[in-house]
């Protein structure tokens, strides 16, 4: 068996969601805006070629991860090709375990395996040529079959795929049956729908929404809970949206829907609605990044993507890279005074969840930019450090402090004042993960008109200047500054990333906006108490503002 690593994409999906000393939020990873530029999908390793032995396939037809982290594979083949076997593996691509022979008894498979999916406890399979499902413990013990041909309740013709909701309902997919069947994970049958087409795979999300791939009709399927049709998008193309044959579709923990894209080599990843978010892989069988007809895939609970490659005989998985943490900054003070005397400008730093600011490259931390204006050389921090939670937020924060007249020094060469600047600070962990964050500041000269503050036609992007009544009950009015013409993307979102309502976007002219939220979502319905952010973008700059929605 062999098994490549991509080993400078490693790197773990995060979601910033945290607030600096003044409510800001710092530009966070929210699950619908991905950036080439910021955060991408790539190929973490992939293992298996074409053969018998372990670690190697003959067509691979299924791939599912368990709550424990084991990877496995329903070695199946195609066209009279077939291993008739389960393979079980870490997940990065250790072998473990086997299970199945040729034949029609318990345990063994006919010709294709083609689906499969696990609970908590069991492994199922879909039996393709023995008309039936089969159950197993996670250790390949045989537990039970059920299934025969026909039409029937509990029967098949050419089921393809099977998946698991989170009652630990089974969902079997038959292509020539053109329906879905719903049983208890003891194969008690529950009911089933007609989907019309060739429907090929199934995945269900949390709200018991079922999404079923038609693959030679090239769309994607929404059904509710009881079988109802709600929508369908796709087409056959090789467009963002468009399909060229697809196979299997997997739901993540942030609800987002993946698709085997198959004959365009690919997967595509969109929201529930059927808005196209972001795709990755391309035509090949070598290569970091290649993928031959992927045919069924998952996600495991950190947000890796596994992906079957028939074609290629491998086990493909991807992953969210960030090229930078995205650190919450806040400098004090707000408002500089290019004439003061002070010693320090103080920099509060927080870094996202799952890092320490304890593991902060102290001497790394520096000022790197004034509105996007590199400092040459950087300014790094030279006064005392302290760690605390300086915001009260009950995250830790790292105090550093930039030395201020050199500062000073830097702005008279850049702007002039009264204007709101962006300052960039850099820095790395001792593992040499790098971060960045930006705050914006006010500086002011005396002397100058400093009612005309934000006007400096040097000053681009934009910048959220206050929301207001914050905490609110019923309407919040988000004040906001447009530097420049530009368009003007203006949303809320929840804790968890997920758009909850847009407030603009539009090309506007550079001025002062004031805009209104009324507490609903985008189907008018009033959201719950708690915390919200406010995100706008403009000119390739993010301005963001924690909201408390009260009622």
């Amino acid at each position: 068996m062999k098994v490549y690593m991509n080993v400078s994409s490693m790197g773990i999906v995060i979601l910033l969601l945290v607030t600096s000393l003044h409510g800001n939020l710092a530009e966070p990873f929210l699950k619908d805006d991905f950036r080439a530029d910021t955060i991408e999908y790539s190929s973490i390793l992939y293992w298996g070629s074409s053969g018998t032995g372990d670690g190697e396939f003959s067509k691979p037809q299924g791939v599912c991860i368990d709550n424990n982290g084991y990877a496995y594979v329903a070695d199946g083949g195609y066209d009279g090709l077939s291993n008739y076997r389960v393979q079980k593996f870490t997940t990065d691509g250790v072998f473990v375990d086997k299970w199945g022979t040729q034949g029609s008894g318990p345990g063994q498979f006919r010709n294709r395996l083609m689906g499969i999916t696990t609970d908590s406890q069991y492994v199922y399979v879909v039996d393709h040529d023995n008309y039936r499902i089969q159950k197993f413990t996670l250790d390949g013990d045989f537990v039970l079959a059920w299934g025969s041909y026909g039409s029937g309740p509990g029967q098949f013709i050419s089921a393809h795929g099977i998946t698991v909701d989170r009652n630990n309902c089974i969902y079997v997919v038959d292509d020539r049956n053109h329906r879905i069947q719903k049983f208890t994970s003891d194969s008690t049958y529950l009911k089933a729908w007609y989907c019309g087409g060739s429907p090929r795979h199934a995945a269900v999300d949390t709200e018991g929404y079922v999404y079923i791939t038609d693959h030679l009709t090239h769309v994607v399927r929404k059904y509710d809970s009881s079988g109802t049709f709600i929508m369908s998008w796709g087409g056959y193309g090789t467009g963002d949206g468009q399909f060229s044959y697809p196979a299997g579709i997997a739901i993540d923990n942030q609800e987002y829907i993946y698709v085997a894209d198959q004959h365009n080599h690919r997967v595509q990843k969109f929201t529930s609605a059927g808005n196209f978010v972001t795709k990755f892989g391309t035509g090949g069988y070598g290569w970091p990044g290649e993928m031959a007809s992927p045919w069924q895939l998952t996600v495991d609970k950190d947000g890796y993507v596994y992906v079957s490659e028939g074609d290629g005989c491998r086990i493909h998985k991807w992953g969210i890279v960030p090229s930078i943490l995205q650190a919450t900054i806040n400098i004090d003070p707000n408002t500089l005074n290019l004439k003061s005397n002070g010693k320090w400008v103080t920099c509060y730093i927080e870094l996202p969840a799952g890092y320490d600011v304890e593991d902060i490259d102290k001497a790394s931390v520096a000022l790197t930019s004034i509105n996007d204006t590199v400092i040459e050389p950087p300014l790094f921090r030279t006064g005392p450090i302290g760690i605390g939670d300086y915001d009260w937020d009950s995250i830790p924060d790292l105090m550093v402090k930039f030395d201020r007249q050199t500062l000073i020094e830097e702005l008279e060469l850049i702007i002039v004042p009264p204007v709101d600047v962006r300052l960039t600070v850099k820095g790395a962990l001792i593992d040499e993960t790098q971060f960045e964050g930006t705050d914006v500041i006010h500086v002011i000269k005396p002397g100058s008109n400093n009612q005309n503050a934000g006007s400096n036609t040097s000053s681009s992007g934009c910048y959220i200047s206050n929301v207001w009544p914050n905490p609110c009950i019923s309407t919040m009015f988000v004040i906001c500054k447009l530097y420049e013409d530009a368009y003007m993307d203006l949303r809320i979102y929840d804790v968890n990333g997920r758009l909850i309502k847009v407030l603009a976007g539009d090309y506007m002219e550079a001025d002062e906006y004031e805009l209104s939220w009324d507490g609903k979502d985008t189907r008018g319905n009033d959201v719950k108490n708690g915390v919200y952010f406010c995100k706008m973008t403009a000119g390739g700059v993010t301005s963001t503002k924690k909201l408390l929605k009260l009622k």
